[in-house]
């Protein structure tokens, strides 16, 4: 029986989601023989069929972090000639990509009480984990940017997103941070234009539920994380960019010089918010 356990991020969660239904539907593979231990992300595997467990609960076998997977066998190092979802297909011996999109099969929960604009986009900011002792995220984008971004768009603006790393960005036509489940935020950003964030969880919900996002990138590689659909804006400035994630795959949102001395983000402070815009006009996204 195929087990996994999964305790990182919102991403991860639906990139492990994406890759079992297509592990099982490929290998003739009923999904209820495939175990899932999860301390925070049930949410995304109640209506898929799996036997979802507690992560408290000791499991028989032997669990691997995503993408790690029991007898699948991914190997601990990636191959640096492949991209992550490469490696995790060509050890499991099927046809995947994280670009896949599987849709996301929840019930709505009322989001009436919410009075959103007629037309709006979407904004986030915050994140999970931090890329430093300084307790730092090397791929966050400055809030300053942030706030003269929402300041130049000239379209409603609705933030959501939760936790302790989110920040309030200031001229927005409706603050739901903190105010709205998983579920209700899937609500709203199905209603959005489009959205805007960084590389991560929020970005990842809007690919499965068949969304734009405008993807802000500096030390994450695009190579491996841009999804196709998003608008991937990058202008990194530091060429040969001296900023490398954790090639072992144990935490690759931590950024590091070579000189192990922590990302001083540069190709984040060069990415400013005229060139945001210039590129959503470019793509005729605004």
């Amino acid at each position: 029986m195929l087990e996994m356990v999964l305790t990182l991020g919102m991403g991860d969660a639906l990139n492990a989601r994406s890759f079992l239904l297509e592990y099982c539907k490929q290998k003739n593979l009923p999904r209820n023989k495939v175990t899932i231990y999860t301390g925070r992300h049930k949410v995304f595997f109640e209506n898929d069929g799996f036997i979802v467990k507690d992560i408290s609960v000791k499991p028989k076998a032997k669990l691997y972090h995503y993408p790690n997977l029991g007898d699948i066998n991914i190997p601990k190092v990636y191959n640096n000639e492949l991209k992550r979802d490469e490696t995790i297909a060509k050890n499991a011996g099927i046809n995947f990509t994280f670009s896949m999109i599987n849709p996301l099969n929840w019930e709505e929960t009322g989001i009436g009480r919410i009075k959103l604009p007629e037309k709006f986009i979407t904004i986030n900011y915050g994140f999970d984990n931090v890329s430093d002792p300084n307790k730092v995220c090397a791929k966050a984008w400055l809030i300053g940017y942030w706030n003269e971004l929402v300041s130049k768009l000239n379209i409603p603006c609705v933030q959501i997103g939760a936790g302790r790393n989110c920040i309030i960005i200031k001229g927005t036509e409706l603050n739901l941070v903190d105010k709205l489940t998983i579920k209700q935020s899937a609500e709203v950003l199905k209603k959005a234009l489009f959205h805007i964030d960084i590389e991560g969880g929020l970005a990842i919900l809007n690919h499965h539920l068949g969304g734009r996002t405008a993807v802000l990138f500096g030390p994450t590689s695009l190579e491996t994380h841009a999804l196709e659909g998003n608008l991937n804006i990058v202008n990194n400035t530091c060429k040969d960019c001296p900023c490398e994630p954790d090639v072992k795959g144990v935490h690759h949102g931590i950024y590091m010089r070579k000189n192990k001395i922590a990302c001083t983000m540069q190709c984040m402070k060069e990415l400013k918010p005229n060139f945001v815009i210039s590129k959503l006009k470019e793509a005729e996204w605004i």
